[in-house]
């Protein structure tokens, strides 16, 4: 069985590895007053001293077959389980057990709790009880959940396959994040066909667990498996575990995005968009999308992920269901309906239930108290644009005010600082005026144009703004003669 280990130690944090695998030898049995104890020693790879030994009682061996579902798994024995004849024939028999239930591999991950864990030890290990015990032909079975003081760690069947992501991207499962996703070779979108079976799938099995009351908010392309052309949901503990929903940073910017049905729906329509596309979606919503699609499934990816949309909120679960786009063509035909009564079982007891639902409504609180947050910086940046644009028109309008006190008493406005829009023209031409002496001009009436032009002396050099003006305020246009055409 290859399962995540401890690799190193690094700040204090452990360090996992997925690669290599436990090995498990029970060598021993020690009776004590009341009860035998297996030993068993765990062998991390294939360095020796990568070894350990624990001590289990055959009752921890029957609870985790109970999970695991061994065959030929010793029976129990009220009298004589002390005998040490039969001490050694149940140590054997545990040991063939072990390696015969081997007949796959299997995956075990550990999580650590999230800030939205609300519900007690007692609570949360009832919960898990409840999950193993969970049975639908689109989510995934959890093989066995337990949860300790820090996290929680969950063992379930190793998809070789990989996720859907996994199939778009065209990637081995056991490949590091960055080597399958960063740089892929290869994307393969999936086809029409595939988008309406596989999404129809994906809806069933949310609509199922909403209607038993577990809180998902986790669907993404990482999170679905697809075994026997059928899907599987993945990582449903997580919100009992508190974990923060993948798409959580886009949700903050979508104040109507703010129930468990509307998280999963919005999150719906990305990985419809993963799938149709080939890639993620790397914005909160979109009005851009590619036209090589069929109109029905254009509209769906419309009504989930368009900026309207996202503004407006999201359909429901069953109105997604009676989309056109998921009740038409050949697929239809050929479509797995589940039967709740028969093929799907999940139950838990009221308490938890009741925990569950506080779980659900913590989870949508504190979501909103982030969008709120959220609005509120916009607000504010608005408002700080606002008061910077007021600032740089009332510099503006200083700046102007100096430059018409310039050109009143005589000061070049090219010296001043801030732009002058208005009296621009008239600032240039007192600028020119100030270093230069306009000519002597002869009054000649017999002149070609026939205009008749005042004489100017040349002035003193402390007269020559005001000669300047003086002609320029005296000029009438009206007494120009028209030009005669050649």
């Amino acid at each position: 069985m290859s399962i995540s280990v401890f690799a190193s130690r690094q700040d204090g944090v452990l360090r996992l590895d997925d690669t290599l695998p436990l090995s498990c030898q029970i060598l021993a049995a020690h009776t004590l007053d009341t009860h035998t104890e297996y030993c068993i020693k765990v062998q991390r790879g294939a360095v020796k001293n990568d070894s350990w030994s624990v001590s289990r009682r055959y009752n921890e061996f029957a609870s985790l077959n109970a999970a695991l579902h061994v065959e030929n798994f010793p029976p129990k024995k009220i009298i004589g389980n002390m005998q040490p004849e039969f001490i050694a024939k149940r140590r054997n028999a545990l040991q063939v057990s072990n390696i015969e239930s081997n007949d796959g591999d299997y995956m075990m991950s550990w999580q650590t709790y999230g800030p939205d864990k609300i519900l007690s030890e007692r609570d949360m290990r009832m919960a898990f009880k409840s999950l193993m015990n969970l049975k639908h032909l689109f989510i995934d079975k959890i093989i066995f959940i337990r949860n300790l003081e820090t996290g929680t760690y969950v063992v379930r069947k190793l998809h070789s396959g990989g996720s859907v992501r996994d199939l778009l991207y065209g990637t081995q499962y056991n490949c590091s994040f960055l080597s399958k996703y960063a740089n892929p070779k290869q994307k393969k979108p999936f086809t029409t066909g595939q988008i309406v079976h596989y999404g129809y799938q994906i809806l069933q099995a949310l609509k199922y667990l909403h209607n038993r009351g577990l809180p998902y908010g986790h669907l993404h392309a990482g999170n679905v498996a697809i075994e026997n052309q059928n899907v599987l949901l993945m990582d449903i503990e997580n919100a009992i575990v508190g974990v923060p929903m993948y798409y959580r940073e886009f949700l903050t910017e979508h104040r109507k995005i703010n129930t468990m049905e509307a998280i999963d729906v919005y999150s719906f329509g990305h990985t419809l968009y993963e799938m149709t596309y080939g890639e993620p979606l790397q914005t909160s919503s979109t009005d851009d999308f590619p036209p090589h699609v069929s109109n029905d499934l254009l509209s769906i990816l419309q009504i989930l992920l368009s900026t309207t949309a996202c503004k407006q909120g999201m359909p429901n679960i069953d109105t997604l269901l009676l989309h056109p786009f998921f009740n038409t063509g050949s697929s239809v035909s050929n479509r797995i309906t589940v039967d709740e009564t028969m093929q799907c079982y999940l139950k838990f007891p009221h308490q938890v239930k009741e925990e569950l639902q506080n779980a659900a409504r913590n989870i949508e609180t504190r979501l909103k108290s982030d969008q709120k947050l959220v609005r509120m910086n916009r607000i504010q940046e608005i408002l700080n644009s606002e008061e910077e644009i007021k600032k740089r028109r009332r510099k503006s309008k200083n700046a102007k005010k100096l430059s018409r006190s310039a050109s009143v008493n005589g000061l070049s406005p090219t010296s001043m600082s801030g732009p002058s829009e208005r009296s621009g023209s008239v600032a240039s031409t007192v600028s020119t005026a100030s270093s230069y002496t306009p000519p002597n001009i002869v009054d000649d009436s017999a002149n070609s144009s026939g205009l008749v032009v005042p004489t100017l002396s040349a002035p003193a050099s402390n007269q020559n703004r005001t000669a300047l003006l003086d002609s320029i305020c005296s000029f009438n246009k009206g007494k120009l003669n028209k030009a005669k055409k050649l």
